[in-house]
């Protein structure tokens, strides 16, 4: 419970710690049902942080506990197989899905299939064959589609999306992303929302839909001030007043840079403040104004002066 309040609080290091202090406990105990909760949130963290060969020892522990609950078991083939992926294991990891795609068809359960299909389609996709990637992607999209649930059809909408942004097709990414949009704001998931509408401004862009694409990034604006993320509102500030700056000569554009670098300053993302300088201290020369041109460069050295990586 300690490691579980740390988790909440965003400390993923000091959840560990007491997690595995946990689970040993349970060892010890010859607590099975406490060290299958210790062992799953202990594999998660792990995940979360990268520690991709930790995790996977994990769940190899955590799957021999899971004999008689297929829905878990299914859950936890298919971390173990994301984390062979990252640790470049890709043949071994094929066979943990195959094993969560076997559970979930004999449970009836449609998510783990749909998350088996995707990570096949990221596997064809890595591997170039981007025809048999796309097959999978629409795949677990009719799967998802099957299940009737608006956060599974999201969440492969934006997977499809993303795979059509890096294939160049940016009008199909463009009905994806709109979909997502859709599906979150059905299911009433806001941070998602919020990224398949900055997903969605920028295919939008891409296919020269200024007006559409702006007013997908002010209602991305809306739930970003609503949760105070103020990071993530620089970078949408930060977007649209670059577009606006190269559409227009208002100067109401000089606002959004203007609040962008004061979001990225409170944020202290030091590379981010320096590019808005810059790209603020380009307009102003556009429009010969020369000494403040100057005045925000300076400005964006200073900025570089304290990022972790200057050069």
């Amino acid at each position: 419970d300690r490691g579980w309040a740390l988790w909440q609080a965003g400390e993923a290091e000091g959840a560990i710690v007491l997690y595995a202090e946990g689970a040993q406990m349970a060892r010890v105990a010859g607590d099975t049902g406490r060290l299958r909760i210790a062992l799953g949130n202990l594999g998660l963290a792990y995940s979360h942080l990268g520690r991709h060969a930790e995790a996977l020892s994990t769940y190899e522990e955590y799957l021999t506990l899971l004999a008689d609950d297929p829905a878990e078991a299914a859950d936890a083939h298919l971390n173990a197989g994301s984390a062979l992926v990252s640790l470049g294991r890709a043949e071994e990891a094929e066979a943990h899905f195959d094993s969560a795609e076997r559970l979930a068809e004999g449970a009836g359960l449609i998510e783990p299939r749909v998350v088996v299909s995707l990570n096949r389609g990221v596997l064809r996709e890595r591997a170039g064959d981007t025809d048999a990637a796309f097959e999978r992607y629409w795949q677990a999209f009719d799967l998802a589609e099957e299940s009737k649930d608006a956060d599974l059809v999201g969440r492969t909408t934006t997977m499809l999306g993303r795979a059509y942004t890096r294939a160049g097709d940016h009008a199909h990414a463009c009905d994806c992303f709109g979909e997502a949009v859709r599906a979150f704001r059905h299911h009433g998931d806001a941070v998602r929302l919020a990224d398949a509408l900055h997903l969605h401004g920028a295919a939008l862009q891409h296919v020269g839909l200024i007006d559409a694409a702006l007013e997908t990034w002010e209602a991305e604006e809306a739930i970003l001030r609503e949760r105070g993320d103020g990071l993530a509102l620089g970078e949408c500030i930060f977007r649209k007043a670059l577009m606006l700056a190269a559409q227009s000569t208002s100067p109401g554009v000089e606002l959004h840079f203007v609040e962008a670098e004061d979001l990225f300053r409170a944020a202290n993302a030091t590379d981010r403040l320096a590019e808005a300088y810059q790209a603020h201290a380009q307009l102003l020369r556009d429009r010969s104004r020369d000494n403040e041109a100057a005045e925000r460069l300076q400005k964006a050295f200073d900025a570089l002066a304290a990022a972790p990586r200057p050069a």
